[in-house]
């Protein structure tokens, strides 16, 4: 793991009391440098645990904090890899978490798109384009009886997709390249996973998409859905 320099500044973070029912997270990149922020605040000195991964798992950075109700911590990026990573907070009370893209020395952060609706027993996300016409269009579904996770391209320009599933405790239960044409279409089965937290990561061409659900009692829940397109130059 390489060492991240660390500042971390404890703070007195005033919100409202209508605020007051549980943490309240919020992540950016800091500007014009190497590095992202966290400040947190109603944590109720709940331990509370901050988190640093990529997107392939390997930890990179965690800690945690108790007996405090605000907190804000900066995070230097200066000589960590390029790629994508997730930035996490954790107690016993929520879970935040959030992605972002490190390249050329700045962090930018996915866009939340929302989470699953769930339906009969069906959970569904989209992901839309952020902007341009003509970017991958996605539709996630997630089966709960079935215990299986389907994923539909769009836009796709014959970009070859990469899809990995990794458990939040940073296990890569899944991992594949698929070359695609215009479109895409694929079946993800979750029987035999234990429960827990999981992401499903998706890449094609400029486009990053990142699908968190939990497995419960067997089922698969979808949670957040954020969405990210690539600098240009960007490999990662």
């Amino acid at each position: 793991m390489k060492t991240i320099l660390l500042n971390a500044i404890l703070c007195l973070l005033a919100f409202s009391p209508a605020f007051s029912a549980g943490p309240i997270v919020h992540f950016h990149a800091a500007d014009g440098e190497a590095a992202v922020v966290v400040q947190l605040a109603n944590l109720e000195q709940a331990r509370t645990e901050i988190f640093l991964k990529t997107i392939d798992g390997r930890l990179q950075y965690s800690d945690f904090i108790s007996g405090e109700n605000g907190y804000s911590l900066r995070l230097a990026m200066e000589g960590m890899e390029e790629g994508t990573y997730i930035l996490g907070v954790s107690n016993k009370a929520a879970r935040e978490l959030k992605a972002f893209t490190f390249y050329a020395g700045r962090a930018h952060f996915f866009e939340g798109q929302g989470r699953g609706v769930s339906r009969n027993g069906l959970s569904r996300n989209v992901s839309q384009p952020l902007g341009r016409k003509g970017q991958v269009l996605a539709n996630i579904s997630a089966s709960g009886e079935g215990a299986l996770i389907n994923v539909r391209l769009s836009n796709l320009n014959s970009e070859p997709v990469q899809t990995r599933i990794t458990s939040l405790t940073g296990l890569n239960w899944h991992q594949e390249v698929k070359e695609a044409h215009n479109g895409f279409s694929r079946n993800y089965i979750t029987k035999g996973l234990p429960d827990g937290a999981y992401y499903l990561f998706l890449k094609a061409g400029a486009t990053r998409i990142l699908q968190f659900f939990d497995v419960e009692d067997g089922q698969v829940v979808l949670g957040d859905l954020q969405r990210a397109e690539a600098p240009e130059g960007s490999r990662s």
